[in-house]
Order: C-alpha cells, then sequence, then structure tokens
C-alpha cells in the first residue's frame, strides 16, 4: 500500500490521492495543523464526493485519531477515487464532541487509470491451457471405416466426427488396432485395406 503525505500546518494547494478506480490502495498520512493539534482530542476528515445525483458533491466522513507519530491516517476507498480530483477539509473535535475548527480545503489529484471490461488476451496462460485441453479431448486418434463413411473418435472413445463416402469401394478396418494406436502415429496402412479407392470431398484418402 502506498502512502501519500499531506502536510496541513502550511496552506497546501494539492496532494496526490493515488489513481482512478483504486480501492485502499493509498493512505494518506495527514500532519494537522498546529492550532488543531493543540487543541483537538480527535479529527473528522470531509471528503466532497460528487454523484450522479449531486454533481457538486456529497460529504462523506471519516473520524481520525493521531498516532504515536501525531499523523493521521486514512486508507481512500473506492467511493473516493471515482473523478480527477477529490477535495478534503480536516476537522478537529474535543473528546466532548465539541467544534474546535477546520483546516483549508485541499485538492487531491486522482491519477487516470485504463478502463474497461476484462478480456482473455493472446498468449494469456489460462486460455491456452483451455484451448490445448480442448485440442485433446476432440484429437482424432482412431477411425472406423465402413462402406458408409468413416467415423472418428477421440482419445475417450467419443465419436467427433461422422464423414461419408461419396463412391468407392469401402474398406475393412482392424478397429482395435486403430483405436489404440499412439496419437502421434498417423493411420497404420496394415490396419486398412481398400482405402485407395475413397474419396472424400473430391479428394482421394
Amino acid at each position: 500500500m502506498r502512502k501519500e503525505p499531506l502536510d496541513l500546518r502550511s496552506f497546501q494547494a494539492g496532494g496526490d490521492g493515488g489513481y482512478r478506480g483504486e480501492h485502499n490502495a493509498a493512505t494518506l498520512e495527514i500532519k494537522p495543523p498546529q492550532d488543531l493539534k493543540k487543541s483537538a482530542d480527535y479529527y473528522r476528515v470531509a471528503f466532497s464526493v460528487p454523484t450522479e445525483d449531486v454533481p457538486d458533491g456529497v460529504v462523506r466522513t471519516k473520524e481520525l485519531y493521531p498516532g504515536k507519530d501525531g499523523k493521521l491516517r486514512v486508507t481512500l476507498w473506492n467511493q473516493l477515487t471515482q473523478q480527477s480530483s477529490l477535495d478534503l477539509t480536516l476537522e478537529g473535535y474535543k473528546d466532548t464532541g465539541d467544534y474546535i475548527g477546520k483546516s483549508n480545503v485541499v485538492s487531491l489529484t486522482i491519477g487516470d487509470s485504463v478502463d474497461g471490461p476484462d478480456v482473455d488476451v493472446d498468449g494469456d496462460p489460462q486460455s491456452l491451457a483451455m484451448e490445448v485441453s480442448e485440442l485433446r479431448r476432440t484429437a482424432f486418434v482412431s477411425a472406423d471405416v465402413s462402406e458408409y463413411g468413416i467415423a472418428f473418435f477421440n482419445a475417450r472413445g467419443d465419436q467427433v466426427e461422422d464423414v461419408p463416402i461419396e463412391g468407392g469401394t469401402g474398406g475393412t478396418t482392424d478397429h482395435n488396432r486403430l483405436r489404440n494406436r499412439d496419437m502421434a502415429d498417423q493411420h497404420p496402412a496394415s490396419a486398412i485395406s481398400g482405402l485407395e479407392d475413397i474419396t472424400i470431398d473430391g479428394g482421394v484418402v
């Protein structure tokens, strides 16, 4: 988590509030003005946040207590990082709830971020793994040949394609040898006979 310093002991025109759309990614480390530090027991930081219904901004506050180093810390949540800037002021209070005073208004700059829906990209490992899995699932590792056509099967024995034969004399097949052969092998010629006259989609097998 990034730490963004904000010194309110003297007039400060602005500061860095992180990037648009961030959530709990940046923590402001605020040094309160001297007059508030002397009298306040606790503080409230007030943010002006524009909304669709209130373009000028609604006020969202958070109660803060100083750390051992005297600094006040507040982590910026998603509601605060939707615009290109964020106005805030620091208010001081007594334990009784009595108001002490406030700092000058400070405008934080919220940097630009890329925006849009997340999609898979070429080379994404998870996407590639799914493609490989699909290829393995549909890989042709066996075929049954008859006078009517050729049925292709994957490693699990599922039929994945059926190609009719137009013309030709058909052939005979040693089905067991075809189904049990290594995936890297070509169709063994000794397992298929009579394929020299088989035509599939205008080509000879």
